[in-house]
């Protein structure tokens, strides 16, 4: 179904969003239905995650809707951020590295969508403003519940080396 698209900058929607308004933005923007838009990257997401890498792109380069920037602008001054997004995308390329070796080579048609995911979500995570982090914590909930699912100590001693390491991860995540 076809709405008049519209004719301002292109904007993420926060009103109409699952995630970041990256979909329901562009659906506003084009006329298409929102619903079209996200299956849309569904199902680019599901054949080489090229969709998810797009999505994340766009929720870091598109300004939300009603905001001076985007959130790309704050994350080139969060050296932190840089350096905690540079080195999971290190520890990924390793872990890519030793599945080639083991002749996963179906891995390498995920890998780049997968570096730009972990590495945008990283400067995501870490600049966007409360509202979009609330979301965020939302879509997180079911990951950080399997952690929880172990105790406290166990998690306590895992996540201390990288806190140590990076400086990132705050005390009561």
């Amino acid at each position: 179904m076809r709405h008049p698209p519209d004719t301002g900058p292109l904007r993420r929607s926060s009103e109409d969003r699952l995630a970041g308004g990256v979909a329901a933005g562009l659906a506003a923007r084009t006329g298409l239905d929102v619903t079209v838009v996200r299956i849309g990257f569904v199902v680019a997401a599901l054949f080489s995650l090229f969709g998810a890498a797009v999505y994340v792109v766009g929720w870091l380069l598109i300004p939300a809707a009603g905001a001076d920037g985007n959130i790309a602008g704050k994350a080139v001054t969060d050296r932190r951020g840089i350096a905690l997004a540079a080195g999971l995308v290190s520890l990924l390329v390793v872990v890519l590295i030793i599945a080639s070796a083991l002749h996963a080579n179906w891995l390498n048609t995920l890998a780049w969508p997968l570096v730009i995911c972990v590495a945008g979500i990283t400067l995501i995570w870490r600049n966007a403003p409360p509202d979009e982090q609330v979301v965020l914590r939302r879509l997180a909930e079911p990951l950080l519940g399997l952690a929880q699912g172990s105790s406290s100590r166990r998690r306590t001693s895992i996540l201390l080396p990288l806190r140590s390491v990076t400086g990132a991860i705050p005390e009561n995540c």
